[in-house]
């Protein structure tokens, strides 16, 4: 193994939630991954974040630039990112710079070739999705910004579209980079549940996951009649919201929010569930599709956005603005025998092409390129 360079590549930390969403997913699996690639070429990086963000995604929280509390909070957070992260970089005399939330952090001015992950752009899909504030930051600053960077890396061939779309960063700068798939084994056995359920693993988020619309669809359907809903993620504001609209459907004996789960108690929740159901308006990978279908667990998916692509045809699929066409994909989810048997047997296969460490070499190849004299 080579001894590091002298100038290192800069590794943002910024905008990754800590750990505790699909973004933040992203992150854990990814930012480790690029430091030890980078290392194994004889490349040196810097992480540049603060000590929470680092512990979140499970990186050195004392090495690098280490940036003070007060900038967790989100909008110091972003205008770090803007205004003040570039310099950084020129100041380490990084040879490249990578932003692993693009879509949530992004550089005013480059100061060095610069590289971002652009997970989906979503407020230009579903209205008011993080409120007017934040989604007028993402449509008026932050997407003309892509245009800035040396490259993009999206998630999905449908986020590449929407980079090109909406952004107007030609595809030529645009390289698809799929996420990967990481199954932790479960550290304990959980309670077993006492019915056969469908689970829908989303933060609880609203417009943005659909959980009314879910919840709506399932009073309507068949698969009521035999199974429980359970509905598993952070609470991201809405989770009062969800619980008033199962009380007002008289559905608490068939609707459960169970909340956040560690990812090791999610797998188990979901290898043991009947089916997995993706009700968002709009996803820019839909990590949950491609581990149910790893799991060879039977899945119906939102027709928008990449779904379809993830799912590769094999999950079914419904309107995620029309109740009926939902209710019906989770009746088929419980009765259609070759949907389950497609995805038991076809899943597995399709998801080997989703792997986190081609994901991060790829990262590690982008940057590079464009941080090559």
């Amino acid at each position: 193994m080579r001894e590091p360079t002298e100038c290192p590549f800069a590794l943002s930390t910024s905008g990754c939630d800590f750990g505790n969403s699909g973004v933040g997913v992203f992150a854990r699996e990814v930012v480790p991954r690029l430091v030890s690639s980078l290392h194994r070429r004889g490349l040196r990086s810097i992480l540049v974040g603060s000590r929470a963000e680092r512990i979140g995604i499970g990186v050195d929280p004392s090495s690098g630039f280490r940036l003070p509390s007060a900038l967790d909070a989100p909008g110091p957070n972003a205008l770090f990112a803007f205004a003040a992260l570039p310099l950084l970089a020129r100041a380490a005399r990084a040879r490249a710079l990578y932003l692993p939330a693009a879509n949530r952090r992004v550089v005013a001015l480059p100061t060095v070739p610069t590289v971002g992950t652009v997970h989906d752009l979503a407020q230009f899909h579903v209205e008011n999705k993080y409120g007017r504030a934040r989604d007028l930051y993402v449509r008026r600053i932050l997407t003309p910004t892509l245009r800035r960077l040396s490259l993009v890396l999206a998630v999905s061939e449908a986020t590449a579209d929407d980079v090109t779309a909406l952004a107007g960063v030609p595809r030529s700068r645009i390289r698809v980079v799929h996420n990967g798939i990481s199954l932790p084994r479960p550290e304990r056995p959980l309670p077993p549940w006492p019915h056969p359920y469908l689970l829908y693993p989303a933060r609880l988020e609203h417009p943005g996951k659909n959980h009314l619309a879910l919840i709506s669809a399932f009073s309507r359907s068949r698969a009521r009649l035999t199974h429980d809903l359970l509905l598993t993620g952070k609470n991201w504001g809405a989770q009062t919201l969800i619980e008033d609209a199962i009380r007002r459907q008289d559905l608490s004996n068939r609707v459960h929010v169970l909340g956040y789960l560690s990812r090791s108690d999610l797998v188990g929740r979901m290898a043991a569930a009947d089916g997995i159901v993706v009700a968002g308006l709009f996803e820019g990978f839909g990590l949950q599709a491609a581990e149910a279908l790893a799991l060879g667990i039977p899945v119906a998916v939102s027709n928008t956005g990449s779904l379809p692509e993830v799912a590769g045809g094999l999950a079914a699929s419904f309107d995620p603005r029309d109740v009926d066409s939902i209710a019906r994909g989770l009746d088929a989810i419980v009765s259609d025998p070759l949907l389950r048997a497609r995805c038991r047997d076809l899943g597995p296969v399709h998801s080997q092409r989703f792997s986190w460490d081609r994901c991060a070499e790829a990262v590690v190849d982008a940057l590079i390129e464009v941080g090559s004299p």
